[in-house]
């Protein structure tokens, strides 16, 4: 099963391939791509979720999805970039021979505290991961790594065009779009 990156999806989204830990009393209503076509999802709840990666040398990271959406009828699993960038995880998500030569991409999520990185592969045009459930031994044994913080996530929150825009203003002197 896989973990695809999707920068459209606002939060993380916890599907099939993962094992719920702990559900955090916390639901919201989830709007579709079409709202005018697809009812929006009610009651989806926010979860603490597990799922398991092997790498090419055998070894099995349990990758640990905070303040996740816990989508029943997935059949993957959803991965926010920029939830992951604010928990310090570098997300490099773009394919290698699409990058600038000058500035080649590893394209692959970096744990840097750890120097652990996951390669990431292209299904299509999207860049993903392959996972599954953890064994209960690997849930014991095996190193956790957490793809997104604890912390309460808010992805309406203003605080992230604000601080787009304060960097912005420190970088050139802009006030923001000129368009």
């Amino acid at each position: 099963m896989w973990m695809e990156l999707d920068s459209h999806a606002d939060t993380t989204c916890a599907g099939a391939n993962c094992v719920v830990l702990e559900f955090t009393q916390q639901v919201v209503d989830v709007t579709p791509y079409n709202k005018n076509k697809y009812e929006p999802e009610v009651n989806i709840p926010i979860v603490r979720a597990v799922t398991a990666y092997t790498d090419n040398s055998g070894n099995t990271y349990v990758l640990i999805l905070n303040q996740a959406l816990y989508l029943l009828d997935l059949d993957h699993s959803l991965l926010n970039p920029n939830q992951m960038r604010m928990n310090g995880v570098i997300v490099d998500d773009c394919p290698k021979h699409l990058s600038d030569p000058s500035r080649p991409s590893t394209h692959s999520i970096y744990f840097p505290d750890l120097d652990i990185r996951i390669p990431l592969e292209l299904g299509g045009v999207i860049s993903r991961i392959c996972t599954r459930h953890p064994t209960n031994d690997e849930l014991e044994h095996c190193l956790w790594l957490h793809l997104t913080s604890d912390l309460e996530w808010d992805p309406h929150s203003s605080s992230f065009a604000d601080n787009e825009c304060n960097m912005n203003v420190l970088n050139d002197g802009s006030q923001g779009n000129s368009d």
